[in-house]
């Protein structure tokens, strides 16, 4: 499963991955370094890193998310939950998807934002249904913290030498 600390750790990715519904499958991605701790953050759709999401047959992916819009996040715990949606989440043309309250099942701050489908592209009317969306940590690699480290070691070199 997933060991996040309460101050998660900058430069991953965390996943959002679709469970207990058989016709949802797939993931929704952020850059952990968005999450600011709070329990209710309204986070824009813009800072969604990946979407691979297939939902009743539908395929929606990152070129359908609606960017102006809002996911609601919980990252105050170890584990960040998705709590709500706050318009869309994607659009593909033809059908539309959105998050809907945590707690569908009854159990409150349990990760289970239920996933609202609408056979149109606007807002609706949808249909709600149950999804667990269990997170899990997709590191950066340390090569590339290793070379952004040495990168930015250079650039103070070179700006100590233009100061003396």
């Amino acid at each position: 499963m997933l060991a996040l600390s309460p101050s998660l750790s900058w430069g991953s990715l965390v996943n959002f991955h679709a469970t207990g519904n058989p016709d949802v499958s797939g993931y929704v991605q952020f850059d952990d370094s968005s999450f600011d701790g709070s329990t209710s953050q309204f986070l824009l759709n813009s800072s969604i890193t990946d979407l691979s999401l297939t939902a009743f047959g539908s395929v929606f992916t990152l070129a359908d998310v609606v960017t102006a819009d809002t996911t609601i996040i919980n990252s105050a715990d170890a584990i960040p939950i998705i709590v709500n949606g706050a318009g869309l989440l994607a659009n593909n043309g033809s059908q539309a998807i959105a998050f809907f309250p945590e707690g569908f099942d009854g159990t409150a701050i349990n990760g289970d934002a239920s996933l609202a489908y609408s056979t149109t592209p606007t807002f609706g009317p949808f249909t709600y249904h149950a999804v667990k969306w269990e997170a899990s940590v997709v590191p950066i690699p340390a090569a590339v913290w290793l070379f952004g480290s040495g990168l930015l070691g250079l650039i103070g070199i070179a700006r100590r030498k233009k100061v003396t």
